[in-house]
């Protein structure tokens, strides 16, 4: 029963852990051009 129950959650977690991930990795890609936009800015008003 145990062993029926590790192979379904094992798929379930790597199905949406692999989403999750893409997901993660889109955000952090924008993140960093959004990052690069502030930091000219900041420089002009120092």
């Amino acid at each position: 029963m145990k062993n029926n129950n590790a192979p379904q959650f094992d798929a379930k977690f790597k199905t949406f852990a692999l989403p999750a991930a893409l997901k993660k990795s889109k955000p952090n890609n924008k993140s960093v051009n959004s990052i690069k936009e502030p930091v000219p800015p900041p420089k002009n008003p120092s």
